[in-house]
């Protein structure tokens, strides 16, 4: 064994992601007693907006860079670019109508205030389920 493969032997990094089944195992066991089997989903569904989150981020920051940068270089061209349309998101009932659907509930013909208040009893229910 050459001196560099027995440094990478003993590497931290190495080794966690050199695991094999047994060490994943032990791993998946500790995480459900850590967290407790009802808390996971929670924690997956908290860990998923959180990315959501960080994304709608990014992508504002971008549009603002690039914005910055056609209004700085006076292009017409570049501006209009950087102007992109809004996202049918940004629409309240747009994007209640969406995470209704995502839920199986019927939108057609619904209210913003009924989508809503829709949306939260499906929410409460499956956590109480789950």
């Amino acid at each position: 064994m050459t001196p560099i493969q027995a440094q990478s032997a003993f590497d931290p990094v190495v080794a966690l992601f050199n695991m094999q089944g047994p060490e994943w195992a032990v791993v998946i066991f500790l995480f459900l007693l850590l967290f407790g089997a009802k808390k996971i989903p929670q924690l997956m569904r908290s860990l998923g907006r959180a990315q959501g989150e960080f994304q709608k981020a990014k992508k504002d920051f971008e549009r603002e860079v690039r914005a910055g940068k056609a209004e700085a270089s006076g292009s017409t061209e570049a501006a209009v670019d950087a102007e992109t349309p809004p996202l049918p998101d940004k629409d309240p009932l747009v994007a209640a109508r969406r995470r209704a659907e995502e839920f199986g509930i019927e939108t057609e013909g619904k209210d913003l205030e009924t989508l809503k208040r829709e949306i939260a009893e499906k929410v409460i229910s499956e956590d109480q389920d789950g």
